[in-house]
């Protein structure tokens, strides 16, 4: 009896070690997810943000006008794709990545 007892705890006190595991890895994997939620947000080629700096430096002088009028109503693009649901896609892209990295669904 008495050793069905102890292994029974030992059992219990793997099971915990387990969860606290888990729990470990899955509060890191939500830190990842915000992370690359940001990093893709921020990529993305509206002139408040950085990925507008990434496309500038693609595009020819030529393009001088299309980038001043970016720049002058890039805030109310960046809305727009706001309200229409363009961040779904980033955020069901950063979803997928995640999921391949930790096998966690958010």
């Amino acid at each position: 009896a008495c050793r069905q007892f102890l292994g029974g705890c030992c059992l219990r006190r793997g099971c915990q070690i387990f969860s606290f595991a888990g729990g470990f890895i899955y509060f890191f994997s939500i830190i990842v997810f915000y992370n690359l939620l940001l990093g893709l947000f921020n990529l993305i080629p509206i002139p408040p943000l950085d990925g507008s700096h990434v496309l500038f430096s693609f595009l020819p002088e030529s393009f001088n006008q299309f980038k001043f009028f970016l720049h002058q109503y890039g805030f109310f693009i960046l809305i727009f794709f706001w309200f229409a649901g363009g961040l779904n896609l980033v955020f069901d892209g950063v979803k997928l990545l995640t999921y391949f990295l930790f096998s966690v669904k958010f």
